[in-house]
């Protein structure tokens, strides 16, 4: 046996320089399994879980259960009952608003109030016209956010009495 088998390496060991028989060797992971997967809070309900559950069909290929039970009831909405024209509606006026209120906060337009930019200006302006034409887009800005607001309004009046008139609007009569 030589002398080096005997000693220990000639460089230091303590804080922040482990031994070196006890390092990663290069290539090597530090938590080879990875880290755990969350165990999510969506379908643990017992329903969730059964209408998750695929059925096969007699064509072969498989469905959820949930999709079956959806195309039946718009079906069923097709073919006239009320409760399930009922259902459908609601399902679809609750998407929409779930799309419009996405598409808001992405493009922050409905937040007036705390929209925050910067306004380009082509040439020195004194204070008093910078703030008419910040006014004047803001004035702007708020009432395309009132027309859109009309817009989803009537939208949701339409899927949820399909088959009503339109409302009037004053714009209409006074054209008259």
């Amino acid at each position: 046996m030589s002398a080096n088998d005997d000693k220990p390496s000639n460089k230091k060991v303590g804080y922040k320089r482990p031994p070196e028989h006890t390092q990663f060797k290069p290539g090597q992971s530090g938590n080879p399994r990875g880290r755990p997967k969350k165990a999510s809070d969506e379908g643990t309900h017992p329903m969730d879980k059964a209408l998750a559950k695929k059925v096969r069909m007699p064509d072969g290929t498989s469905r959820s259960k949930q999709d079956i039970l959806c195309e039946a009831m718009a079906n069923d909405a097709i073919k006239g009952d009320v409760v399930a024209r009922r259902l459908v509606s609601q399902r679809i006026n609750q998407r929409h608003l779930q799309k419009t209120a996405l598409a808001a906060a992405k493009s922050n337009q409905h937040n007036v109030e705390n929209r925050g930019g910067v306004m380009l200006v082509p040439g020195i302006m004194d204070i008093d016209e910078w703030q008419r034409q910040a006014l004047a887009q803001q004035e702007e800005l708020t009432r395309l956010c009132e027309e859109d607001h009309a817009k989803t309004a009537e939208a949701n009046r339409e899927i949820q009495n399909p088959g009503l008139p339109k409302a009037k609007s004053p714009d209409n009569e006074d054209k008259k």
